[in-house]
């Protein structure tokens, strides 16, 4: 039995997206995950239709109607997370033509270090922050608060705080490209700023970092991205 026949007879619309997305996975992997993203945008549409709590943001892309606080609070971190993964694959199988190549995947040695980095890793709040590179302050301050947030919540908005400033509004590709930096970082330790201008990152927008942010907020990125991969290494 499929795991989603109990949405056929409510929900078939639902149901269908989301069977179709089941049954491809292994024969179509990129037709799984459009399905897959078709499946949430029916799901995110329903229950803004019917849930008087959520409200509508500023932007009725499938982007913003997720990050919307209200619906992050109604669905909780565990569905948003999910939620969001799904949004991110099913742009990439749309928009991205990159094959998946043999040397994509982590080499024996490169899990390896993963693994030495896990063990061995400082605190980042007690990491040292190399001096050349952070020159103010309150950037060395700011840099103490990522680690905390990092090492006691696994707070993902810190980044995004720290780059942009905070009581700024995000657009949706915003916080898109900040989140994905973000699972790059979790999954690999570091990201080296100059992939920022690679795939992934330039499946969302074809310029980069460049098209979304100032010169300034731009700086904080690279410096917040040099600083944890310095830590990194230390470690």
């Amino acid at each position: 039995m499929a795991h989603f026949e109990f949405l056929q007879l409510e929900w078939p619309a639902l149901h269908e997206a989301a069977a179709k997305a089941e049954s491809l996975i292994y024969p179509d992997p990129r037709t799984s995950c459009f399905h897959a993203r078709r499946a949430l945008e029916l799901l995110v549409a329903w229950l803004y239709k019917h849930d008087a709590s959520l409200r509508l943001p500023y932007q009725d892309n499938l982007g913003a109607l997720i990050h919307e606080p209200t619906f992050k609070t109604a669905v909780g971190d565990a569905v948003f997370a999910k939620a969001r993964l799904i949004q991110r694959i099913g742009n990439e199988a749309v928009h991205s033509s990159k094959p998946v190549r043999q040397f994509d995947a982590l080499k024996r040695s490169e899990l390896e270090l993963l693994i030495q980095r896990r063990t061995t890793r400082q605190p980042l709040a007690e990491a040292k922050v190399n001096e050349a590179i952070v020159e103010r302050y309150y950037q060395t301050r700011a840099i103490r608060r990522i680690g905390e947030a990092f090492e006691e919540d696994h707070d993902r908005k810190a980044l995004v705080v720290m780059t942009t400033g905070a009581g700024k509004t995000f657009s949706a590709n915003q916080i898109e490209f900040l989140n994905l930096i973000v699972d790059h970082l979790t999954e690999r330790g570091v990201v080296e700023p100059g992939s920022v201008y690679e795939s992934p990152f330039t499946d969302l927008t074809p310029r980069g970092p460049d098209a979304l942010f100032s010169p300034e907020h731009l700086d904080e990125l690279v410096r917040t991205l040099e600083a944890i991969r310095l830590t990194a290494v230390a470690a």
